[in-house]
């Protein structure tokens, strides 16, 4: 859990000074349950780690990179971690990362390396193979869609339609072994 330094006080318990949380950050009284905001309980467990795309097997409505590497893991406190690098159709490299929790709520931001946030992006688990994707440019909703796990856990889809444009992409990744990206 992440708080902001002002969101904490101080309590005095016997004699020593204790940290106390505002009681949204210690949750909702019994009977009440807040939502999982913790990506680890609600990620599938077949979505963490790299992926390569396929594009013999994607569609895009223009031109596609000619290389792209995705990575999904986990942050300290329990966010969804991803992770991209591509080499663009004219040969320009690209990095970018963003990092959320499956509650659908679209306020974890997307940051192509070296510039400010473009997106904010919105997830949310629908089933054991299927996240929702949502992108927010403005505070407008730009792009939806869903990212959909093979039942074997090696083929990774994410199927995004840009609503400004109406076009969408069928992005296609393969399961990359770590014996193939780590070599010691």
């Amino acid at each position: 859990m992440r708080l902001k330094p002002w969101a904490v006080g101080v309590s005095t318990v016997l004699g020593l000074a204790v940290p106390s949380l505002p009681l949204s950050a210690q949750g909702a009284p019994q009977g009440n349950p807040s939502p999982v905001r913790d990506a680890r309980q609600a990620a599938p467990a077949a979505l963490i780690g790299t992926w390569v795309l396929n594009l013999s097997k994607s569609r895009f409505p223009g031109t596609p990179p000619r290389a792209e590497v995705r990575t999904f893991d986990y942050t300290m406190d329990g966010m969804l971690l991803h992770t991209y690098a591509a080499v663009t159709a004219d040969g320009n490299n690209t990095f970018g990362h963003w990092f959320g929790k499956l509650d659908g709520e679209a306020e974890d931001y997307l940051r192509p390396s070296g510039s400010t946030p473009v997106f904010v992006v919105g997830l949310k688990r629908v089933d054991d193979y299927n996240l929702e994707i949502v992108l927010k440019r403005g505070g407008v909703m730009d792009s939806k869609g869903v990212f959909t796990l093979s039942q074997d856990g090696q083929t990774l889809t994410r199927t995004l339609t840009n609503l400004r444009n109406n076009t969408t992409t069928v992005a296609v990744w393969e399961r990359q072994p770590l014996s193939q990206t780590y070599k010691p």
